[in-house]
């Protein structure tokens, strides 16, 4: 019984997209929320005015768990994962 709650509650989404170091969105797949092209992070939720610092260029992950969001009509609890490059 347990499998069966597991396989359909159970669902990996992602969502990925490319932002420069000044938090504008430059390309996003949309799987989770639309139209977040050219939007400034800090626009889309205010959760995101806290990685604002964190957007440097060298090669780093950070990573933050279990995340509330409400866009739009969504929520939903997530992880989020900020990798920063060099170039």
């Amino acid at each position: 019984m347990l499998k069966e709650y597991k396989k359909k509650y159970t669902k990996a989404v992602f969502q990925y997209s490319i932002i420069d170091f000044k938090g504008k969105v430059l390309e996003s797949d949309n799987t989770l929320f639309p139209d977040f092209e050219n939007k400034l992070l800090e626009d889309i939720h205010p959760f995101f005015y806290s990685i604002d610092s964190l957007l440097v260029p060298e090669e780093k992950e950070t990573v933050f768990s279990c995340i509330h969001l409400n866009i739009g009509t969504k929520v939903i609890t997530a992880d989020v994962i900020l990798q920063t490059f060099k170039n």
